[in-house]
């Protein structure tokens, strides 16, 4: 189904099915080989027209050498798909395939670091420290990511709402969704030929470039700056874009994305050795992106994806979205039973995200810290999607001070995520606030947690199902375990979305109409 879509030269909004790298691969080699090979037929008829009067033009070049980008998360993806490709050509002199091996395999290193820290007790000491893998932030000077504003208000507790169960569950530890080289910062040309394929080619010598956002981003520079060092024409003839993993990249930093995007297809800023009388017209006129086929490769929607796809030009070459199959959650429904959500929907949009945060700070944070006296408090986990709310949260917490918090994110370093989980799971801290990030890329464990409360849905069903199977509290035999309460507080329709792939259409027709709920129960 890929590989026709693909075939038609439409843009394409994809759900990922088994067998997509090798469709990929097969595409993407077929078009550059139908591209040069319509390149290398019009120059024979262009050399055996004799006759300087024959009205012969082609259309069929560009400025620059590339007409292939594929952006990727991590090295793992671009893995393979070289693979694949490799294999759908049935070349077999490959250029630097030793180095691809070693640099773009798997870091077997890395993942048992990275699952050391996983399986590490709670009750650890903070001295003692654990790799947190390759993940890395964003360089000095690039955009933090961020997701849509949360513009939600909060109603009461929710606390009598839920029923605690508990019952005997046999656990195994969680699994990194992310296998392999998990490496954020990698570019990688690769020219095609008729008898080679060549690894690690300069990008103007390339007939395809896999790359990740972030690569391209840093090497592109921000707007307006004319350092020499910095480059994008390399982008200036793109016949094909391919996004590989769109909801990994969004929980990177989609800014990233949009601003690789926005440098596609512009007029090189430098004039090179190329025939201007076979420039296609669109890339001439500086309209390139008209004829540019996009195919966006995702799990599930998001605003920001679908905002991106909606920007898309289709006028030209049309667009198709292939069907999205269902979003089945990583644990059975075993893990969670008895567990009941307390969803609190937001009727009265709130325009600005500083009131929000106050009036969470006013409903939730206020009768947390009215609980100080209680001398069997619950720990209570404060789970935020948003990286720009969970920063308005934690400078919340820390100008009240009435309130023991840890907070931890994909910034915090490995002695303060290891301390913070201590602290909580021993109850000399009551309340961790935890980014979204954090737990998607690592899928760590908080254990201990007696309440959790969601300021906004997880924008992948399975963090919740990680939260609450993961990290109850455990009795001392290790095999019972109580569920918490739960409570989420959605604002619509920004939500609407990642609340549906995580209790189905219903709450979400609920919300809607004369007879809207403001608050419901929901079993998850």
């Amino acid at each position: 189904m890929l590989l026709e879509s693909l075939q038609s030269g439409k843009q394409i909004y994809h759900f990922p099915q088994q067998g997509d790298t090798e469709n990929l691969a097969k595409y993407i080699y077929s078009f550059i080989s139908n591209y040069k090979a319509t390149i290398k037929k019009n120059n024979q008829i262009l050399s055996s027209s004799s006759d300087k009067d024959d009205d012969v033009e082609f259309r069929d070049q560009g400025f620059t050498r590339p007409v292939v980008l594929v952006l990727a998360p991590f090295r793992n993806s671009a893995f393979e798909l070289v693979n694949s490709l490799i294999e759908t050509s049935s070349i077999k002199t490959i250029q630097s395939r030793k180095r691809f091996l070693a640099e773009f395999g798997p870091g077997e290193q890395e993942q048992r670091q990275e699952q050391d820290l996983l399986t590490e007790d709670d009750s650890t000491s903070c001295e003692k420290r654990a790799s947190l893998g390759s993940y890395k932030k964003p360089p000095d000077g690039e955009t933090v990511h961020s997701d849509s504003d949360m513009t939600a208000s909060v109603s009461e507790s929710d606390s009598d709402l839920i029923s605690e169960s508990t019952a005997p569950i046999k656990r195994k530890l969680p699994e990194s969704p992310f296998k392999g080289n998990v490496d954020d910062h990698f570019r990688l040309g690769i020219r095609i030929g008729s008898r080679s394929i060549s690894l690690y080619e300069k990008f103007y010598g390339s007939d395809l470039i896999i790359a990740s956002p972030l690569s391209l981003r840093i090497l592109i520079g921000s707007k307006g700056d004319t350092s020499m060092k910095h480059d994008h024409d390399f982008l200036s003839s793109l016949r094909l874009l391919i996004i590989l993993e769109a909801d990994v990249i969004n929980m990177q930093n989609w800014d990233h994305l949009l601003h690789v995007h926005e440098h596609i297809n512009l007029i090189p800023t430098k004039s090179y050795a190329c025939d201007f009388s076979r420039i296609h017209p669109l890339l001439l006129d500086g309209k390139g992106k008209e004829a540019l086929q996009t195919l966006i490769s995702t799990k599930y929607a998001t605003p920001e994806i679908n905002s991106f796809w909606r920007a898309l030009p289709k006028e030209k070459i049309g667009s198709t979205i292939t069907a999205s199959p269902s979003i089945n959650t990583s644990m059975p429904p075993k893990w969670t039973a008895g567990c009941k959500l307390a969803i609190n929907f937001f009727l009265k949009r709130s325009e600005d995200s500083v009131n929000t945060i106050s009036y969470f700070d006013s409903e939730v944070l206020s009768a947390i810290a009215k609980m100080k006296g209680n001398p069997h408090p619950q720990r209570i986990c404060i789970y935020v999607p948003s990286y720009l709310d969970y920063v308005q949260i934690k400078a919340k917490l820390q100008e009240r001070g009435d309130i023991a918090f840890k907070a931890v994110s994909d910034y915090s370093s490995d002695g303060e995520i290891i301390g913070a989980r201590s602290s909580f799971f021993n109850r000399h801290t009551r309340v961790l606030l935890l980014s979204e990030r954090l737990l998607y890329f690592k899928r760590l464990l908080f254990r201990g947690i007696e309440q959790l409360i969601f300021f906004g849905p997880p924008t992948d069903p399975s963090l919740y199902d990680h939260l609450v199977h993961y990290c109850m509290p455990i009795d001392n035999g290790g095999t019972n375990c109580q569920v918490p309460t739960v409570s989420m507080y959605v604002n619509m329709p920004e939500d609407a979305l990642a609340l549906e792939r995580l209790v189905g259409p219903e709450p979400i027709a609920a919300h809607y109409g004369p007879s809207a709920l403001n608050r419901m129960l929901v079993e998850r």
